[in-house]
């Protein structure tokens, strides 16, 4: 498929009953009138949009207390035209006392003016994530004043007393080495001598580029479909796995220090928008209940990784071209235009991640002409082969990791993380296609005809549908029954799922110890896609149809550091076990 616009896009062929694709008729004069008078994507002027967009930032960061009981803190409009940042959001939360005139100066010296913002403040303590690309730092050291000012103000906004002797965290995603490398090219990270009380840690989670090619060796570990399942020692060479783990020990480090040591967060990677996303979201899913609720995760994908600008476009290879013959009509024979234009884009994401094994192992593939897939067939349109990776996979893959851990805790269940990954790469929803929340706000189909009008959102569906995603486990409100010879007041907790950890205060530290490979999701059909797809916009689906590309045979390995998941949920009974939470998790 060859996609050279978005308005190629599969969310486009089905859009609202209001609007009628430009390609195929024009709006009508008062079809033009109404939407001219309702398209302002300030989020809650348009009927449509109430459902369209989830995240408000006035509404979520005043959930957590923001202008009310909590008054270090505000909302700036500096960017509300994206001049100042276009790829940060346009409502900014910074500390109340550091002026936008200030902030101006700092967006000088931080990478793309992506300044260190608000993400969460965490209910029992007032304690902060905040998040930023990396500092210009470069090889003579530059300093900010105006800078190391605000981050003095993020690290003094809450008066809960911190564990002594311990330091605020600037966390580097990044493997030092990266770090240092930027330097070289006149970025790099914080010297914490430069910021009040704090301490640089590097997370040491790889790049966009190990991470696809960490997946292109997963695939490669099945060589055919029909073959044996995936060996212990081929997912081990994939790094995968070690990949996954990376990520949920820093997501355990920063959940550990915000809340058992009262210590604020700045994290960022060397934008901002990939490893930064990650770590921030799931943080706020162990910290918060409500991010673990359907709406919840709703709302938290859409600011953490639409709004802070994780590159959808780019990542997912939206606008890349590749084999020709993948668009062949003759392959198969498909009752739903529609639902061909989906099984197209994730064969192009498929291919565009996997190459040469795509084609030599898609049974799809096989059955049409020859296909050998070369540089030439995937030069992309708009985006670079090397932006294309698998980042919200990675997220959605530790989410589950945290989910099989505490089962009773997610009102969600396993479904709807792979409905969000099959939504992604078929382009089925309007709300993925895009770099930004600039590029996503500012996109006219026609004149004051914006993609909230254009296309279908994913939140309307999964609101609408949600009785499908529902976890029967969840008990958001299960007691947790401490032996009476426990000292309250060490660092204890409870374990309530398979391995992992809550306490009192319903948050949760994941082990990382023991991983699952996730075999429902790399194990997807066509039938299994056709239970999670949209039913209403997809009708007739065929019910057996060959494998996707992108998914392996089941397994039934089970080793010392992953285990099997068994069709139901592992977890029958809440395991309760003393743990202590005393260390670094690394």
């Amino acid at each position: 498929m060859n996609t050279t616009s978005l308005m190629d896009c599969y969310c486009f062929e089905y859009p609202p009953s209001s609007f009628k694709n430009p390609k195929s008729s024009l709006l009508d004069k008062k079809q033009s009138e109404t939407n001219s008078s309702n398209s302002n994507l300030t989020g809650k002027n348009n009927l449509n949009s109430i459902e369209w967009f989830a995240f408000d930032p006035k509404e979520d960061f005043g959930r957590m207390g923001l202008g009310t009981t909590n008054t270090n803190w505000r909302l700036s409009t500096i960017n509300e035209k994206y001049e100042f940042s276009p790829t940060y959001p346009s409502i900014l939360g910074v500390p109340a006392k550091i002026s936008d005139n200030t902030l101006r100066h700092i967006g000088r010296f931080r990478s793309k003016a992506r300044i260190p913002a608000l993400s969460y403040i965490h209910r029992t303590n007032q304690i902060t994530i905040t998040r930023s690309a990396q500092p210009m730092v470069g090889l003579k050291q530059n300093r900010s004043i105006q800078d190391e000012k605000l981050v003095e103000a993020i690290f003094t906004s809450s008066s809960a007393k911190s564990e002594s002797g311990m330091f605020h965290l600037i966390m580097d995603a990044r493997p030092k080495a990266n770090s240092l490398a930027q330097t070289a090219m006149g970025a790099g990270t914080e010297n914490s001598d430069n910021y009040l009380n704090s301490k640089v840690i590097y997370l040491g989670i790889e790049n966009i580029h190990v991470v696809r090619d960490s997946l292109s060796k997963l695939f490669d570990a099945c060589v055919s479909f029909d073959m044996a399942p995936v060996s212990r020692s081929s997912l081990d060479r994939s790094g995968w796995l070690r990949h996954i783990k990376s990520i949920l020990n820093g997501t355990l480090l920063m959940v550990q220090h915000i809340h058992q040591y009262n210590l604020h967060c700045l994290l960022h990677c060397s934008d901002g928008w990939d490893r930064t996303a990650q770590i921030s979201s799931l943080a706020q899913l162990c910290l918060d209940p409500y991010y673990r609720t359907i709406r919840g995760l709703c709302v938290l994908i859409e600011k953490e990784w639409i709004s802070f600008g994780h590159k959808f476009k780019d990542r997912c290879g939206h606008l890349s071209k590749v084999s020709e013959s993948i668009n062949s009509d003759k392959q198969t024979n498909y009752p739903s235009p529609s639902w061909q234009q989906a099984s197209k884009n994730l064969f192009g994401t498929a291919q565009k991640f996997f190459g040469n094994t795509f084609a030599n192992t898609s049974p799809i593939v096989q059955s049409s002409t020859s296909l050998n897939v070369s540089s030439e067939s995937i030069t992309p349109n708009n985006a670079a082969p090397k932006e294309i990776s698998p980042i919200f996979l990675q997220f959605l893959d530790c989410l589950y990791q945290i989910w099989i851990q505490f089962p009773t805790q997610f009102e969600f269940d396993e479904k709807l993380l792979e409905f969000l990954y099959v939504s992604i790469n078929s382009c089925e929803f309007g709300n993925f296609l895009f770099n930004n929340e600039k590029e996503l706000r500012q996109f006219q189909v026609q004149p004051q005809v914006g993609i909230d009008q254009s296309t279908r959102s994913v939140w309307t569906h999964i609101e609408q549908h949600k009785s499908q995603f529902l976890n029967p486990l969840y008990s958001p409100d299960q007691e947790i029954n401490v032996e009476p010879s426990v000292d309250q007041s060490s660092n204890t907790a409870i374990i309530i799922g398979a391995r992992g950890v809550m306490d009192k205060d319903k948050v949760l530290f994941p082990t990382c110890d023991k991983l699952i490979y996730w075999s429902h999701l790399y194990h997807l059909s066509y039938s299994t896609l056709e239970s999670i797809s949209n039913q209403d916009s997809i009708p007739n689906q065929p019910t057996s149809l060959p494998t996707l590309p992108v998914v392996f045979k089941q397994d039934s390995f089970q080793t010392v550091d992953m285990v099997t998941p068994k069709p139901t949920h592992p977890l029958e009974e809440p395991i309760v076990e003393m743990i202590d939470l005393q260390g670094n998790g690394f």
